[in-house]
């Protein structure tokens, strides 16, 4: 009997420790888990994912994604009304423009104990940014995420800081496509009034319409209207170049010009669009009676490698297309 009451007392040891093996096991798998987070880089932008929230990016859009099993979310609250909001399951959208990312440790924890829960605050639509981008102010939306552990608030927070990285780019990309715009407006304002002033040497009149480029002139009129254009591009452009080629209709307007520097400096117009810059990196192709010059254009990146196409010596003899083809070849191999 002494030796069944030991061997039965074992057993029940040995059970009972595989037992607590197995919780103690299923505890820190759980805990695992439960803190994983991973961070990818997707064709379309940046996602990170967690049991606690998955925020991610659209490149397309411009916009910042954020999921949360459990959160808050207002739009014009004040910062003392989100402890009263309500906790909720989030699907928010935020715009990228002007977007902070916060995340402080949690303050609310008995002296002497390690605080080891994290807020993530997410503030949208900065009405400075905005305004300084030339956008108008929106309302300040709000979403908060509290009692997030402490290892997944760094690793949110170090994603944080690459998508603070994407958020710039976006703003340096509104901001110059505004510059290109306003750019493209001065150069229509300044080619109508150099159109309107030629008119009106012409006819005596005083005042011109655009229309006006629809009615032939004579060679000396068309010519100089021509020069009138070609000396804004130039005073542009900051520069005169050493051999330049032009297309212009029966009234004087310029349809497609090019004026190369040997340094490979370029001013180019054609429809209605212009360039100042540099051959580095620039694409020729040859097309049926013209050709298509691509320039990196102030909005190019690495990132965003699209080229701004100019259609130029659309009319011009065989040989002379051959011939600036030639030329502009040599010049962007020189230049890699």
């Amino acid at each position: 009997m002494g030796m069944e009451g030991s061997s039965t007392f074992i057993g029940t040891v040995l059970v009972l420790a595989v037992v607590a093996a197995a919780l103690i096991y299923g505890y820190m798998e759980y805990q695992v888990r439960m803190l994983r987070t991973t961070a990818t880089k997707l064709a379309g932008g940046l996602l990170f994912t967690s049991k606690f929230l998955t925020v991610g990016t659209r490149n397309a859009t411009q916009e910042v994604v954020v999921n949360a099993r459990m959160g808050r979310h207002a739009v014009e609250a004040a910062a003392a009304d989100l402890a009263h909001l309500t906790k909720k399951e989030l699907a928010v959208v935020l715009p990228a423009i002007g977007l902070v990312c916060d995340v402080k440790v949690d303050s609310a924890h008995r002296a002497g104990k390690t605080a080891d829960r994290c807020t993530i605050t997410f503030t949208a639509s900065d009405a400075a940014k905005l305004l300084a981008l030339g956008l108008p102010a929106a309302p300040a939306a709000v979403v908060v995420i509290d009692d997030v552990p402490l290892p997944v608030a760094r690793a949110f927070q170090s994603f944080a800081g690459q998508m603070g990285l994407w958020i710039e780019r976006v703003e340096q990309r509104v901001h110059l496509e505004r510059e290109a715009l306003q750019r493209r407006k001065d150069d229509e304002a300044a080619a109508q009034t150099a159109a309107d002033a030629a008119a009106q040497r012409a006819l005596g009149k005083a005042s011109k319409t655009k229309d006006d480029y629809s009615t032939p002139v004579s060679d000396e009129e068309r010519r100089a209207r021509i020069d009138k254009q070609v000396d804004i591009l130039r005073k542009a452009a900051g520069f005169k170049g050493t051999s330049a080629e032009i297309g212009a209709d029966p009234g004087g307007k310029i349809q497609w010009y090019i004026e190369l520097e040997p340094s490979g400096k370029v001013i180019l117009q054609s429809s209605g669009r212009s360039f100042y810059g540099s051959l580095k990196g620039a694409k020729l192709t040859t097309l049926a009676g013209e050709l298509e010059l691509g320039v990196r254009d102030a909005l190019w990146t690495e990132e965003d490698s699209a080229l701004s196409n100019f259609l130029i010596l659309s009319g011009a003899k065989s040989e002379i297309r051959l011939a600036w083809k030639e030329r502009l070849e040599i010049l962007i191999r020189s230049l890699r």
